[in-house]
């Protein structure tokens, strides 16, 4: 069958189209990972580009089909609620690529002007005698740092741009006579993101010891997902270690601690030793402490606050199971697992 012209031109359509469908609807995001992991991903992405010398290179705003994946893949770990080194990453040590040394991202631009130009006191808005160039400054949020002699601005970003790709720009305009991205010295956690045939996999790296001029210790998870939404961790390594472990910073993301409905916390998640109870009533509660196959492993009565020790569970998902009069809630909650 002889196919028009008209046609495959609407079959190319239909597959372009196609081809640049966001691959995380398949694995969503939510909307916790959305607003505290946008950078990292944004970061990865432009990685990518740069490692491809895709022409994507050129955009100032990172294209969206470029994050998709990573997004998918961040996701499936995110939600893979049955590995305790999930909780470790995410909610414990709160990993993100903080490492200028490993960042594709750069906040910061260096502009020299060949014509007037001032600064907004207090939005710091950069102000020169061409609307053009104003409106593209506004538009990609580049605000005053700092200048140098009064002809080199130190502008910074206020989003996660291709800080090359914005400078290459800046330079199109008669009034600008060079713009380039300066790199913040120093190093930082990192996260690593690779994809090889059907499997995506992350390293989240936390770093410490004289970060500043380079981290001397270190210590490293692996995790793999895949396309169908699922999740595995691969283990960890470790470096250097010459420094004193950093304490976990328990920025707990995924899971709340406190009830707003019952008035009733429970602290901290994830734990190691111990879980606290609390109720602002002082109704008479009970409590079970069970794992994920049911068995529980302790219960009892509180007042108002309570201790239960934990020194001989393993770590893994546990629950608590509170009831009184008023209320009955079951909690999630991790025993965390270096």
């Amino acid at each position: 069958m002889l196919i028009s012209s008209d046609m495959k031109s609407w079959i190319l359509f239909l597959l372009i189209i196609g081809s640049i469908t966001p691959l995380f609807s398949q694995c969503p995001p939510d909307s916790v990972l959305l607003v505290k992991y946008d950078r990292d991903v944004k970061d990865l992405a432009l990685k990518r580009i740069r490692l491809f010398n895709h022409p994507d290179k050129v955009k100032v705003e990172i294209p969206q089909i470029w994050q998709d994946t990573i997004w998918s893949g961040l996701a499936t770990i995110f939600q893979a609620n049955n590995i305790p080194e999930r909780d470790t990453v995410f909610d414990v040590y709160c990993i993100h690529n903080l490492s200028p040394m490993n960042s594709a991202l750069t906040e910061d631009i260096y502009i020299k002007f060949d014509s007037v130009w001032t600064f907004d006191i207090v939005t710091k808005q950069i102000i020169t005698n061409n609307p053009d160039l104003n409106a593209f400054l506004l538009q990609y949020g580049l605000i005053y740092q700092s200048d140098f002699f009064g002809t080199i601005v130190r502008a910074a970003t206020q989003r996660p741009l291709n800080t090359q790709a914005l400078a290459d720009s800046l330079e199109l305009f008669v009034e600008i006579n060079f713009a380039e991205p300066t790199p913040i010295p120093g190093d930082g956690d990192r996260i690593y993101y690779n994809r090889a045939n059907d499997l995506m996999h992350f390293d989240f790296q936390l770093l410490w010891g004289d970060c500043p001029s380079g981290c001397t210790s270190g210590r490293t998870w692996h995790f793999r997902a895949s396309d169908n939404c699922t999740a595995a961790y691969e283990g960890r390594t470790m470096q250097g270690l010459g420094e004193p472990f950093p304490a976990p910073l328990f920025c707990n993301i995924s899971s709340s601690t406190i009830d707003p409905v019952f008035e009733c916390q429970v602290f901290p998640n994830p734990f190691t030793n111990n879980i606290f109870l609390s109720i602002q009533k002082e109704n008479t509660t009970h409590y079970q402490l069970f794992d994920v196959s049911g068995r529980i492993h302790q219960n009892g009565y509180f007042q108002h606050a309570t201790v239960i020790h934990t020194e001989n569970l393993q770590h893994g998902i546990y629950f608590i199971r509170m009831a009184n009069e008023s209320f009955q809630s079951v909690y999630k909650l991790i025993k965390r697992g270096f």
